[in-house]
């Protein structure tokens, strides 16, 4: 990947970022990796899941909580 040019914005810079990740993360294949990508090797690899019993929260309320003072 070529040297990008300085960014003037915070928009250009963003892209290039941008840019940047996708060419690390899915194109470039890395030695660590057998000349792997990045991507390839989390796709491929068993993701974890939850274990034992579940949770029965019937009867249960999420409830936010509000402050009728004010904040300052």
């Amino acid at each position: 990947m070529a040297k990008q040019p300085p960014a003037e914005t915070k928009r250009q810079l963003q892209s290039q970022l941008d840019r940047f990740a996708t060419y690390f993360n899915e194109i470039r294949p890395h030695r660590s990796l057998d000349r792997r990508r990045p991507l390839e090797v989390f796709a491929s690899r068993e993701k974890a899941t939850p274990t034992g019993p579940r949770i029965d929260t019937t009867g249960y309320r999420i409830r936010g909580t509000r402050s009728t003072r004010p904040v300052w």
